[in-house]
């Protein structure tokens, strides 16, 4: 491409007027140009491309090596802003990493400090709250949902299966908190799915067992760890049980 410099008068006065007609009818001649590619086969115009491409290959070569030394200094300076873009995107997506990773630290000492708490305001506050919400909104799609899905079917065996799998059997000390807590998660469950219309209730049921027999085993287990961390035992008088 020739440089302004390299025009002839007559060429610069053409090259004005183009550029002034231009501008004056850009969104015009924009538009025609959308009609007309939106009207050409896609297929078609690829194959053209293709062939254009295949036919002027070496053409095309030979003036990007040209264009690349008569414009080195140019292509460089595009490259070094290029390279400290991408460097200052790495920097702060690494920043944004690291700010992730130190909340989600936080995020966890915050739960291991507080697990307990956390865990018996779930079961003994935040769950009965929620059901009462939902319940006040909705009570005739939770009877209808607690007879589509009732406790027996769904639940009593998925609860005790749970328990069974984390070895919790019926000797065990907390077996009546985790079952309790797995009654618990059925009726959230029910409430919740009724609330959102979800029919997936047998998945969402063994979900949230999961979750508030975990819950359970942590409020339970407090006692546990202070004498573990006091290097105490714990007995347990109704099971007739001792517990390091």
């Amino acid at each position: 491409m020739r440089k302004g410099t390299d025009l002839t008068p007559a060429q610069a006065k053409r090259q004005a007027r183009q550029k002034a007609y231009y501008q004056a009818h850009r969104d015009e001649i924009r538009q025609q140009q959308r009609e007309y590619y939106q009207s050409v086969d896609k297929a078609v115009h690829a194959a053209r491309v293709r062939e254009y491409r295949r036919k002027n290959h070496d053409a095309f070569l030979a003036y990007r090596r040209e264009y690349r030394a008569k414009n080195k200094e140019r292509i460089t300076e595009y490259n070094r802003r290029s390279w400290e873009k991408r460097k200052a995107k790495r920097e702060e997506s690494q920043k944004e990493r690291r700010m992730t990773t130190v909340e989600q630290r936080d995020s966890r000492t915050y739960y291991e400090r507080n697990r307990y708490a956390l865990c018996r305001r779930r079961l003994g506050e935040e769950c009965f709250r929620a059901m009462e919400k939902v319940k006040a909104v909705c009570p005739e799609r939770i009877e209808q949902y607690m007879e589509q899905w009732p406790f027996d079917a769904y639940a009593d065996r998925r609860i005790k299966s749970q328990l069974w799998w984390w070895h919790i059997y019926p000797q065990h000390h907390l077996y009546d908190d985790c079952y309790d807590a797995g009654m618990l998660a059925y009726l959230y469950s029910i409430h919740r799915c009724a609330m959102m219309e979800y029919q997936h209730v047998n998945q969402y049921i063994a979900k949230m067992v999961r979750i508030f027999v975990i819950c359970a085993l942590n409020a339970g287990r407090e006692t546990e760890n202070l004498c573990r961390e006091s290097d105490l035992r714990l007995c347990h008088m109704d099971h007739d049980v001792f517990d390091a």
